[in-house]
């Protein structure tokens, strides 16, 4: 695990500044094996966690909404009723398409793929950021995790989260650890608004 150099990490500090940005990040755990292993000299385990920041620069559909984070509600979450017409239309073009490749008949039907919104195309930037000594498994691990990458690597001070909504997701082992501490939870959800 190598630290990231003052000015690259200068570099992407400065990117969150630009415009909406992801930050991924996962365990990463590495065994160092010694071939002539003594009391003194054995094999060993590192473990911490690797993360990235993905400058997007694509706004969501919904950004225009400026209600706070807490009222989010369940129409919030249904498609539109032109989402949905999109969606069928896709349907139809695809099932058209399992059915030209297991029937004659219908080998001259074309629907094409309808498009929608599409997102202009352009290099997506990546940004590595320095890897941590934090084991991510746990609730307390995932928020020193969050509180080190967004508090003291990319230097984002607490108010910018006021009145942000942050989408906050992970893997299995995350999702069941966060719903196992509801309490140590709550300091998560004070300062990322997690619903």
């Amino acid at each position: 695990m190598e630290p990231t150099s003052e000015d690259a990490l200068r570099y992407v500090q400065a990117k969150t500044k630009d415009g909406p940005f992801l930050i991924v990040y996962d365990n990463i755990n590495m065994a160092h094996h010694k071939h002539n292993q003594r009391l003194d000299n054995r094999d060993s385990f590192e473990s911490g966690t690797a993360a990235t920041l993905i400058a997007t620069g694509v706004a969501a559909e919904g950004e225009g909404r400026t209600e706070p984070a807490h009222c989010l509600q369940f129409e919030h979450l249904m498609p539109t009723l032109a989402n949905e017409k999109h969606l069928r239309k896709t349907m139809r073009s695809h099932l058209v398409s399992v059915l030209q490749r297991s029937f004659k008949s219908y080998k001259e039907v074309s629907i094409p793929v309808p498009s929608k919104l599409l997102l202009p195309v352009k290099k997506t930037e990546v940004f590595p950021l320095p890897s941590m000594h934090i084991n991510q498994a746990t609730i307390d691990g995932n928020k020193d995790v969050l509180e080190t990458v967004m508090g003291h690597t990319l230097n984002i001070p607490s108010e910018w989260f006021d009145g942000k909504r942050i989408l906050i997701a992970g893997d299995q082992l995350t999702a069941y650890s966060e719903q196992d501490s509801f309490i140590k939870k709550a300091a998560l959800r004070r300062r990322f608004n997690l619903p």
